[in-house]
């Protein structure tokens, strides 16, 4: 994949994020601060390494999860339908399942994540360059960049390959 300079209207053309903290203690790092600072006795070794709970996780994200994909896309002026590639955070199985409630068909979604594993944000990029290498992604394509964070967020991309 190269980047370029072009006289085209492309790049991205809407962004939006959304973020749910009282979902934080589904998937969080307990350590940090000054409550839990790592030279602080009452500090284990556990509170330095990521929690999550994944299964009240999804629960948690599935219905916001598809409210925000059909606000975002309102806001594009776009349908589902007009979407020519959906590269998703390759976060873990059950998040790429989830991407069915969307309605979007596998063959308009990237799916790395059984030979690359959780990359986390690095997903992105080496999403798109699978795509590209297989032909997937050409000129004038609508492609959706959707993902979660910690804390609960949801952000999504559009755009205009």
């Amino acid at each position: 994949m190269m980047l370029a300079d072009t006289e085209e209207q492309v790049g991205i053309k809407h962004f939006a994020m959304e973020t749910w903290p009282e979902a934080a203690e589904l998937a969080e790092f307990r350590g940090g601060g000054f409550m839990r600072a790592p030279l602080n006795p009452v500090t284990t070794d556990s509170d330095n390494q990521f929690h999550m709970e994944g299964k009240a996780l999804l629960r948690f994200v599935a219905p916001k999860l598809v409210r925000f994909v059909k606000r975002f896309l309102g806001d594009c002026d776009l349908e589902l339908s007009d979407i020519d590639l959906l590269v998703p955070h390759q976060a873990s199985g059950s998040f790429m399942k989830l991407l069915k409630r969307l309605g979007v068909s596998e063959d308009k979604t990237v799916n790395i994540l059984y030979e690359d594993v959780n990359c986390v944000a690095a997903s992105f990029p080496m999403a798109l360059s699978v795509a590209q290498k297989e032909g997937r992604i050409k000129p004038g394509d609508n492609v959706l960049l959707l993902g979660t964070a910690s804390g609960l967020s949801i952000g999504a991309a559009m755009i205009k390959w």
